[in-house]
């Protein structure tokens, strides 16, 4: 780096690591919307499906779908 850092800076380690999670988020996001219908044939909506609930079990790729379709203005499941 240089020789004068700025002490709040990321070292390249933390840098990776978070450029690492935001790939992972990129990637869970994509898969969400496709699983969903974002401009996918049905194949696609079942495939990405189908990753989403071995990469996270079928209640985790239920959970993060459902907090995609919030982001993008549904309205919550429930009674509250």
């Amino acid at each position: 780096m240089g020789l004068f850092r700025s002490p709040d800076r990321l070292t390249d380690e933390q840098l990776a690591q978070a450029k690492g999670a935001a790939g992972h988020m990129n990637e869970r996001t994509r898969l969400a919307r496709t699983a969903l219908g974002d401009n996918a044939t049905r194949v696609q909506q079942q495939q990405a499906n189908a990753e989403l609930e071995r990469r996270h079990g079928r209640k985790g790729a239920a959970r993060i779908k459902e907090e995609e379709m919030q982001k993008n203005g549904a309205k919550k499941r429930g009674w509250f």
